[in-house]
Parts: structure tokens; sequence; C-alpha cells
């Protein structure tokens, strides 16, 4: 087996400062938080927020994954929101989980265990109301809901050096971590707070 190492380009001068969204406004303290008016209802299906990057040099498609690890505090372990490969622009725009047909999503941590009907996880350890009804309902964008406290949540996008990474929808992020390994070019960070109504 062969090992390479990786050197991630970037430094604590870009991590919060190369992600943007219209969606984003820092408070008093400098912190960034997202418009719960950002995350809409439609036709019950809830959206994802607009979105932008500074370029990542070398990069010929993006990754994008969203986690909140504030979960960490109620489910013992963070909650993936949203995984996309193949996204080919430095934006993506409000409701893309809806309407970007060029996008390929992935797995949120809602995924259901696996039964004879349907493909899933081996063992369910989220409570039922997180979980989602089917495997296919648990591809794309989960809600960040958060309403008692707020959460904050860590946005990543990853630069790689392949114009389409060979994968399908519905894919588990361990398959894309596998898939990108060799194509990561450089990383950009954003974490910003979150608080429902």
């Amino acid at each position: 087996m062969e090992f390479r190492n990786i050197t991630i380009k970037g430094d604590n001068n870009t991590f919060n400062k190369s992600i943007f969204s219209k969606d984003f406004n820092q408070d008093e303290n400098g912190y960034t938080w997202l418009n719960p008016k950002a995350i809409k209802l439609v036709d019950s299906k809830y959206t994802s927020f607009e979105m932008s990057w500074d370029p990542i040099p070398g990069a010929e498609s993006y990754v994008l994954l969203l986690v909140d690890y504030d979960a960490n505090k109620i489910f013992g372990f963070p909650f993936l929101h949203w995984s996309v490969a193949n996204i080919s622009t430095t934006t993506l725009e409000a409701s893309a989980n809806l309407n970007n047909k060029e996008i390929v999503q992935g797995l949120n941590s809602s995924v259901p265990k696996m039964n004879d009907n349907q493909k899933g996880i081996y063992y369910e350890v989220l409570p039922s109301g997180y979980r989602s009804a089917s495997f296919d309902d648990s591809i794309g964008f989960y809600p960040m809901l958060s309403r008692e406290k707020p959460h904050m949540f860590l946005l990543t996008i990853i630069g790689v050096s392949s114009k389409e990474i060979d994968i399908d929808p519905g894919f588990f992020l361990g398959d894309l971590s596998l898939k990108i390994q060799k194509y990561i070019v450089g990383v950009h960070y954003k974490s910003f707070w979150f608080k429902g109504n």
C-alpha cells in the first residue's frame, strides 16, 4: 500500500474569509450568523442557502460539506447536513439542492436503516424524528432547524483537480473522501452560527 502526503494550502488568514453569502450577518463580537429566513420550505422540501467562495488555485471543480459539530452535544457525534460533489463554479444559488441538476448530492445524516426494500445504514442511532422515511429522502440538504440553542456549523469547500468525480447521487461521505483524496488542491472553511425561529 502506498501512502501519500497531501499538503492543504491555507492558513488562519483564510479561515472564515473565503466563503460568502448574502445571508450571512456578523454580530458585534465578530461571529457570523446565517439568517433563518435563508432556509425556506417549498413544497415540503427545504431550500439550501446562496453562497460563493474564492477560487482555489488548481481546482477544476469543488466539493461542499456542511456539518453541525454542536450536534455532538445532543447525539454524541456531528450531523452531516449536506455533501455535494462536481460543483463546476464558485457559486451555488439559493435552492441549488432542488434546482441545480449539474451537482451530485450525497446522503446526509438522516439516512434510515437498511431493510429488504431499501438501501441504508446497518444501525440507526438517531432518534426517529431526525431520520428520513426513505434512503432517497436522505439525499441532499437537511435543513438547520436548531431552535432551543444556537448551533455552530462548519461549511467546507474542497477544491479538486478533476472536472468530474465519478460518483453517483446518494453517496456516503467515506466513499466521496476516498474518490477525491488524490485530487485535493486546497480547502476553504467558514464557521457560522444558526438559530431557527
